[in-house]
C-alpha cells in the first residue's frame, strides 16, 4: 500500500534540497495519491505512470546573420552604391566626426576636475599687489612640467628683478605662474591634448 505521507516527507525536510524538476514531480505524485486515496472507496483506478522530468539543456548556437537580398545590399556591398552622404564625407574631412588629440607620452599628467575643468586658479596676494597662476592636479615629474610650461608660455626662468617666473610648491605640489595668465596655460594644456 502506497501511503501519500512518504511522499510529501521530502517536502517537508527542509534539509533536504531538491531540483525545480524533482519537487514539481514529488508535488504532482503527492496530488495523485491524495486523489487516489479519496476515491478509493467508491472504485479503484488504474495506476497511472510515474511522472519522470526530462532534463532540460539549453544551448546557445550562433547561426551567421543571413544576408540580405535586394537593392540594398547590393548598395552596401559594392562602393559605387554608396549613399550621398558617404560621397560627401570621404571628399570633406570636416564632415568626418572630430577626434580627440591623442596626449603625447609625457613624464608627467595633468588631472582635471569632476566638472572637466583644468585645475587652474588665479590668485591674488599682498592686497592684489601679487598675482598668480596656480595649476592643481599635476601628477608625475613637475619640474619637467614646469620647464616645458615656461618654454610654452614663453617665459623666462627669472624675471629682471630675479625672481622666479614659474616654479612649483614642494608642499602642495602645485604648480605656480606669476601673473594671471589662467587663459593661456588652458590653452597651452589643450594643445598638449589632456
Amino acid at each position: 500500500m502506497f501511503r501519500p505521507a512518504t511522499v510529501l516527507r521530502p517536502l517537508k525536510a527542509p534539509t533536504k534540497l531538491l531540483t525545480t524538476a524533482q519537487s514539481k514531480a514529488a508535488i504532482i505524485l503527492a496530488r495523485r495519491c491524495l486523489a487516489t486515496t479519496s476515491t478509493s472507496t467508491t472504485s479503484p483506478s488504474p495506476p497511472e505512470p510515474p511522472f519522470t522530468p526530462t532534463p532540460t539543456v539549453t544551448t546557445t548556437t550562433t547561426q551567421p546573420l543571413a544576408k540580405a537580398e535586394g537593392p540594398s545590399a547590393s548598395a552596401s556591398a559594392s562602393p559605387q552604391f554608396q549613399t550621398q552622404q558617404q560621397q560627401q564625407q570621404q571628399h570633406n574631412p570636416d564632415l568626418l566626426p572630430k577626434q580627440q588629440p591623442q596626449p603625447l607620452l609625457l613624464p608627467y599628467r595633468v588631472g582635471r576636475t569632476p566638472s572637466s575643468n583644468f585645475a587652474v586658479y588665479e590668485l591674488a596676494k599682498r592686497g592684489g599687489n601679487k598675482l598668480l597662476t596656480a595649476i592643481k592636479k599635476v601628477e608625475g615629474d613637475r619640474a619637467a612640467f614646469r620647464a616645458e610650461l615656461s618654454r610654452g608660455l614663453g617665459l623666462a626662468e627669472v624675471d629682471a628683478k630675479g625672481k622666479k617666473t614659474v616654479w612649483v610648491n614642494t608642499l602642495t605640489g602645485h604648480v605656480i605662474v606669476a601673473g594671471h595668465r589662467k587663459s593661456q596655460v588652458v590653452e597651452w594644456l589643450e594643445k598638449l591634448g589632456f
